[in-house]
Order: structure tokens, then C-alpha cells, then sequence
């Protein structure tokens, strides 16, 4: 177990590298969004990736994870035209703004979100679990093993704030987007991310093939996620354009 101190706590919240999961006040914001500034120049994208795409033209057909930032339709719209036929969305954002974005590429590329699995947050140079564990980042051995969900993250108040899985810093709540899949649907979103928890994920995506089969009701699924993922609770507040550790029923405003 890891705490780290309710000043730590918000000044990674006001953080420039992503959105404000748990609605940090200072922030300025009161959807919890950090302000976000222009990457410096040597942080720009790798080689490999852009030789991919070759400016100008099209590029190889390729997908896009969650972690490059496309936030917006002219973003999406400049990887589509050179060679993206599928882009995951970052996790933060809400449903208008991924209704913009697939519409903006509806012919050209498929839109993926992010709909279950503890929301990844921040990537690091350093590897948490290692130092937790007093080993080198280069000579780990593989210690992330050691907790499959992540190692749990406390405030000096004892309050679950977060959790680290080696490099990655996640959520403390899962995302569970099952109860927003006809909103999902309408806004033009062709697929789901499912996140591997440590539970029976053959199960969870039953649970929303159903759905989106027409064979269970969106209402019943957050009970039947919940009795095959115990102990975590869910959230979907960045899709309803709130702090991402809420967790808003379906149909709130």
C-alpha cells in the first residue's frame, strides 16, 4: 500500500499531462479538466510512428490507442487521412465531444472507447512498483506481477485515491460505461475497449455483448459487473462531463 499526502494528491491533479480524475479545486475547473500545454518539442512522436503515416500522403493502415491525444475532430481527421482505420479515444472525454469526433470520420475510420478496466491515467519514466519494493527500475523483476490490478495508492487519510501498475499510474474506480452503450451507439462509437481486471473477462464482455444484442437491459448490467468485480467500485464521470471517479446512473443529467 502506497499514501501519498492531500498536497502531492493536488498537484498531480492540476497536472498538465491528463484530465483531473478526481476533481481537484485547484484545477479551475469545475468539470475537473487540468489545463493542458503544448508538449516541448523533443517529446514529439516517434520515429517509427511517423514514418508510418508519411506526411502528405497515406500512410499504412494502422490503429490508435488511447494514449495518443486526439482530442478533437481535426486531430482525428489528420491521422484518418493518413492511414488511421481505427482510433480509441482518451478516456476523459465526454459524450459531445466524442460525437464530434466520430462524426468527423465516420467514413473513413471506426471510433473505439474506453468502457471497462481501471482508466489509465499517466505514464512515468520510473517504475512505482519497483521502488515500492526497493529495486531498480532496470532489474525489476517483473514486481508489477505481484498485484494484477494495480498496487492500491492511499491519502495520508487512509482514502483509496489511486493505483500503480508499473509505469502506469490507473484509476482507484473502474470504468463501467455499460449502462451509456445506446448513448455510445448513437454518438457513432463502432467499438468498446474492454480492460483486463483480475475476474472473469470471457464473462464481462457476455455481459455487454447482451446488450448491445438486445438480450439484457442496460440497468441489470452494473449489478451483474459488480458480483464478477468485487471489491472496485465503478465510475463513468468523464463521459457525463464530470470528475471521472463519479459514477452517474443511467438517464442522470
Amino acid at each position: 500500500m502506497v499514501r501519498v499526502s492531500e498536497r502531492l494528491r493536488r498537484r498531480k491533479c492540476n497536472c498538465e499531462a491528463f484530465a483531473c480524475y478526481a476533481g481537484c479545486r485547484t484545477s479551475g475547473n469545475r468539470l475537473g479538466v487540468a489545463p493542458r500545454r503544448s508538449a516541448p518539442r523533443r517529446h514529439r512522436l516517434a520515429r517509427p510512428y511517423l514514418r508510418a503515416i508519411r506526411p502528405g500522403g497515406s500512410g499504412n493502415a494502422h490503429a490508435i490507442g488511447p494514449f495518443v491525444n486526439v482530442y478533437n475532430e481535426g486531430t482525428a481527421g489528420w491521422l484518418a487521412a493518413r492511414g488511421a482505420v481505427r482510433i480509441c479515444l482518451p478516456p476523459e472525454l465526454p459524450a459531445a465531444s466524442i460525437a464530434t469526433i466520430a462524426r468527423a470520420v465516420a467514413a473513413a475510420t471506426a471510433i473505439e472507447v474506453f468502457a471497462f478496466g481501471r482508466i489509465p491515467l499517466a505514464i512515468s519514466a520510473r517504475c512505482y512498483h519497483a521502488r515500492a519494493h526497493g529495486l531498480h527500475k532496470d532489474n525489476c523483476r517483473f514486481v508489477c506481477g505481484e498485484d494484477p490490478d494495480g498496487m492500491p495508492v492511499e491519502t495520508l487519510d487512509a482514502e483509496p485515491f489511486l493505483a500503480v501498475n508499473g509505469l502506469q499510474t490507473l484509476s482507484h474506480a473502474a470504468m463501467n460505461l455499460s449502462e451509456d452503450v445506446v448513448v455510445l451507439a448513437q454518438a457513432g462509437v463502432s467499438a468498446l475497449r474492454l480492460s483486463p481486471q483480475r475476474c472473469d473477462m470471457a464473462a464481462v464482455a457476455r455481459t455487454f455483448r447482451d446488450v448491445l444484442d438486445g438480450r439484457s437491459e442496460p440497468a441489470r448490467m452494473r449489478a451483474a459487473l459488480a458480483a464478477l468485480l468485487p471489491g472496485i467500485p465503478f465510475a463513468n464521470g468523464f463521459l457525463h462531463g464530470r470528475p471521472g471517479a463519479d459514477c452517474r446512473p443511467s438517464g442522470a443529467a
